[in-house]
């Protein structure tokens, strides 16, 4: 049997990605705007026909929105990354592919920390971004620092702005905005404990911290947390 809580989670996760009411997602699901609030409760499991009709409805808008970011990066004309949540890179534009000089095509399907195009702190990178709420959707971005290398070696400092995207399903995929920094910046930021730099969902839209009552959202700049 069924845990209601995974299916519960399942089609919330759907409804909200798809920024559906519970109106409009139980239409597109063909039943009741009150059966649909029982689901997201776990109150209820849908039914074998719907959990299949739900599967098929989030295979293909994840596969539309997968290709739609793959697009996006592949042709972007600054340098862009797409990896999923194990850092495998999806796709990559011409720009990045430049950058480091080296073929496209040589650089997507890479995931070894280690050699990553992206530098090697980049598992350190998303193990901070897991920490502050990647999985449960309240990371915004991260700014961060790396040091990549080119095909011949060569050390470049880059400043990366890593942006988390949901296809739909709740596979979470991030794209990395890649630009060159002088040594001197990169330097700096490790110097004061910034290579790493999260904002969270909650603080670009203003919502409080709810910890220990209701708090006003601080005036001024967004708070950043930096790791």
């Amino acid at each position: 049997m069924e845990r209601f809580t995974s299916w519960a989670t399942l089609v919330r996760a759907f409804r909200r990605t798809q920024r559906l009411t519970q109106q409009e997602a139980a239409q597109l699901l063909g039943v009741s705007q009150p059966t649909l609030s029982r689901w997201e409760a776990g109150r209820q499991v849908p039914d074998g026909r719907t959990r299949r009709r739900l599967r098929e409805l989030m295979e293909t808008l994840t596969g539309v929105r997968r290709r739609l970011l793959e697009a996006i990066v592949t042709q972007s004309p600054v340098p862009q990354v797409l990896m999923d949540g194990e850092l495998r890179v999806l796709g990559l534009s011409e720009p990045f592919a430049r950058l480091l000089d080296r073929p496209a095509g040589e650089l997507v399907g890479t995931h070894d920390p280690a050699r990553h195009p992206l530098g090697p702190s980049c598992r350190d990178t998303l193990a901070r971004l897991e920490h502050e709420g990647l999985g449960r959707g309240e990371v915004a971005f991260a700014e961060c620092y790396d040091m990549v290398h080119d095909r011949h070696g060569k050390r470049l400092a880059t400043r990366q702005l890593w942006v988390p995207v949901e296809t739909g399903d709740g596979e979470l995929l991030v794209r990395a905005e890649v630009g060159l920094v002088d040594e001197a910046a990169y330097r700096a930021a490790l110097d004061v404990g910034a290579r790493v730099r999260i904002t969270r969902i909650r603080e670009v839209v203003g919502i409080p911290e709810l910890a220990g009552g209701p708090r006003h959202a601080p005036a001024g700049p967004s708070r950043q947390t930096q790791t």
